[in-house]
């Protein structure tokens, strides 16, 4: 079963970048995952039409708080609907934490 990453409540395009999603709440399974780090997903819509692309995790700060997201590397569409869903399609996340050590999912 593919495992939930987040639920979209906001998202922007960084023009030649792609697309950055980001929860309503905190999305615990990025917190342990190293900035940047590359992951295959799954884009789940509302209507449940579904799209596999690249996303790294990202860090947005915005009126002195920070969230993290993932940017999506996608070419359309222009936003995604809240609701969105990001599942992992990997069958297994690994990320070093800060004594180098991997965390495994």
């Amino acid at each position: 079963m593919p495992d939930l990453l987040l639920t979209v409540a906001h998202s922007f395009r960084v023009p030649g970048l792609g697309m950055v999603a980001l929860p309503a709440e905190a999305a615990p399974r990025l917190l342990p995952l190293d900035l940047h780090t590359p992951l295959a997903v799954t884009v789940i819509f509302p209507d449940n039409h579904s799209e596999s692309v690249t996303a790294t995790v990202e860090e947005i700060e915005h009126v002195g708080t920070t969230r993290r997201g993932l940017l999506l590397e996608f070419t359309t569409p222009t936003s995604l609907p809240p609701g969105t869903r990001v599942v992992s399609t990997e069958a297994m996340l690994v990320s070093n934490n800060s004594m180098g050590n991997p965390y495994l999912f």
